[in-house]
């Protein structure tokens, strides 16, 4: 178990009191640390019996320090420092206390804006151990009613609230679950079951995961493993902590999810799990073992990385240990056979074509379907000013596979038995270093901290069903930060005005996800975090509004858009501005009248605006 961050005594034994429910069983949908798409969870998600207004209290004596009102992300969240030097956070809720509520709303009003990023003055709002700070929602991004809980130290960084201190309110006596085992070669001469692949094994937990046989493996390897945790009385999916990899008996891997930072959280999550997989199947799976590019904290010792190397055709024996925040632990094992690489094997590859390439890190991985059984043929890589003949590395049941190390140059394209097909490639981007392209199509400005490894740059554009289409990089390599791209359209594709144009991702199947973008100098410039296709397309139809409720005691509308989104709206009610909320995931805004004296009377005009300022307008009359 990680030591406790340096804080005092009363802190580690029972210094936060459990924020829903207190002295009372409780349930988490979620815990620190797991894996999400774009970052680690930050907190504990606390379940509300799938309801909202639950009481909301306060873990430990305080004051409020902030208030944060988003459509988006947390929504409605409440921030106390405490005097041992923490923050606690409360995210997601559906309303304060009545003398926060009066605060916020003070504050809003003043800056006529239904979204609030406020610091409290430390005197203003204090707030004692235990007392009701607020009601549980399900405001911002949550998918459904719970409180997110958070610790935090001093600098921000986010702490494992079950490490710091375990709350009588959760019981935990279910070890961690492997549901698979994954191995992804390491290098070009690295081979899985004979060839150059990334295989998953299924794993039977009741019976510490053994496999039918040894797994062959050469070369350099690392494993990965697909693995949650739960708690007592619930079915939830949480995250794995602590994990330790033991090969032969020596430990080469040991990651503990102890603390983190925000910025970490979002700029390394890429490199914790298997990016590619994530991308295509919405699988997640740890890696452990640490890449070149990996920055996270949560390895006490960075030295052993948790690459595997075997050269031998000796049987080794590997151990993976599992523990949650409640000391339960599961062990995995393992079989290596160390298998040097042949060249013909029989059994059948994961192509689903005929010939074609895959981009692994440094490696190109070629393939083409047998002309004759038995037979092999040679591929040419053609590259500026040479070709060159490549036989096969190995041969499969049904194919013939070519490996080239891309660090020794970048193919133009690759002349296959049944014709040639072009890569694309135009130079390698090393990482830590700025790099800016100008090409017809559109100009990239990658700055000196966008990228994790050697990024081998591939870029083109056609027309697709009357739409132009740009592919920038491979969609399964990941970016640390934002890129810039300046698409640089036909001016015979579009109709309308140039600002009316948004770039539009389109997802590895192929799903559109609005990304926006600024019309300057002719082009339109997007900043991005996801390498692979783009479209344009032209938003210009207003949002819709659609009346729910026009009372003297308060109005409800409806509101939505079809492209870029909502940008914002203004309610006034007899010519005054009045402040409204704002759920995203339903499109609902509403207000209510807080002084039933003076009720809502006179014209009702209501205006919506999306992201490229189309607007709409709904304008009626609440009679005296």
């Amino acid at each position: 178990m990680p030591i406790l961050f340096g804080f005092s005594d009363q802190t580690k034994v029972n210094y936060y009191v459990f924020p829903i429910q207190p002295g009372q069983a409780n349930y988490l949908a979620g815990t620190m640390g797991e894996l999400r798409s774009t970052h680690f969870h930050g907190g504990l998600d606390i379940k509300t019996n799938q309801r909202e207004g639950l009481p909301v209290y306060a873990a430990a004596e305080g004051y409020v320090s902030r208030i944060r009102i988003h459509p988006r992300g947390y929504g409605n969240t409440l921030y106390l420092t405490h005097p041992n030097g923490t923050v606690t956070v409360y995210a997601h809720l559906q309303k304060f206390t009545k003398e926060i509520q009066q605060y916020i709303h003070k504050e809003m009003t003043i800056e006529k804006c239904y979204e609030i990023d406020h610091y409290v003055e430390k005197q203003l709002l204090p707030i004692k151990r235990g007392a009701i700070i607020a009601y549980s929602g399900n405001s911002g991004s949550s998918t459904g009613p719970h409180l997110h809980f958070e610790v935090r130290d001093a600098d921000e960084n986010v702490l494992n609230p079950l490490f710091l201190q375990q709350f009588n309110e959760i019981k935990d006596h279910i070890a961690p679950v492997v549901t698979k085992l994954a191995i992804t070669p390491q290098s070009i001469w690295s081979r899985v079951d004979d060839q150059f692949q990334r295989k998953e094994w299924t794993l039977n937990s009741a019976s510490s995961y053994p496999l039918a046989r040894p797994i062959e493996v050469y070369g350099d390897i690392g494993l990965e493993l697909l693995t949650f945790d739960r708690q007592d009385g619930t079915r939830n999916r949480n995250g794995t902590p602590i994990i330790k990899v033991f090969v032969d008996g020596n430990l080469e891997f040991h990651q503990e999810i102890d603390r983190f930072s925000f910025a970490e959280s979002k700029e390394n999550i890429r490199m914790f799990y298997h990016y590619p997989t994530q991308k295509k199947y919405a699988k997640r799976f740890n890696k452990l073992y640490i890449e070149d590019g990996n920055e996270l904290s949560f390895y006490p010792d960075k030295s052993k990385k948790g690459i595997i190397k075997i050269e031998d055709d000796k049987l080794h024996n590997i151990k993976i240990e599992l523990t949650d925040a409640y000391k339960n632990t599961r062990n995995v094992y393992l079989k290596l056979q160390g298998k040097p690489p042949i060249k013909k094997i029989y059994q059948k590859p994961s192509f689903t074509k005929s010939q074609g390439y895959e981009l692994h890190q440094n490696v190109l991985l070629m393939y083409q379907k047998k002309s004759v059984v038995g037979q092999s043929d040679t591929v040419w890589i053609k590259e500026k000013y040479r070709r060159l003949g490549l036989l096969p590395e190995y041969q499969t049941a049904t194919h013939d596979v070519y490996l080239w190390d891309l660090r020794t140059g970048l193919p133009d394209s690759i002349l296959f038995r049944q014709g040639a097909v072009p890569t694309h490639f135009q130079f390698p981007v090393k990482p830590n270093y700025p790099y800016s392209l100008y090409h017809q199509v559109m100009d990239l400005a990658i700055p000196k901290d966008a990228l994790y490894d050697t990024l081998y740059l591939q870029l083109y554009a056609n027309t697709e069903n009357g739409q132009e289409v740009f592919s920038i990089g491979d969609p399964l390599i990941p970016l640390r930060k934002p890129i810039t791209i300046s698409f640089k359209p036909k001016a015979n594709m579009y109709l309308v005005d140039p600002n009316k144009l948004v770039a539009m991702y389109v997802s590895y199947w192929g799903k559109k996800k609005y990304v926006g973008g600024t019309w300057h100098n002719n082009r339109l410039v997007v900043e991005t975090r996801e390498l692979g296709q783009y479209t344009l397309e032209e938003d210009i139809l207003p949002p819709t509004i659609q009346a729910i409720r026009i009372l003297k005691s308060g109005v409800k509308f409806k509101i939505r858009d079809n492209l870029s989104g909502i940008g914002g709206f203004n309610l006034y009610i007899n010519g005054k501005w009045t402040l409204l909320q704002y759920d995203k995931k339903s499109g609902i805004i509403w207000t209510n009248n807080d002084d039933a004296n003076i009720p809502f009377a006179g014209t009702v005009e209501l205006v919506v605006y999306d992201n490229v300022n189309n607007f709409n307008r709904y304008i009626n009359t609440i009679q005296k």
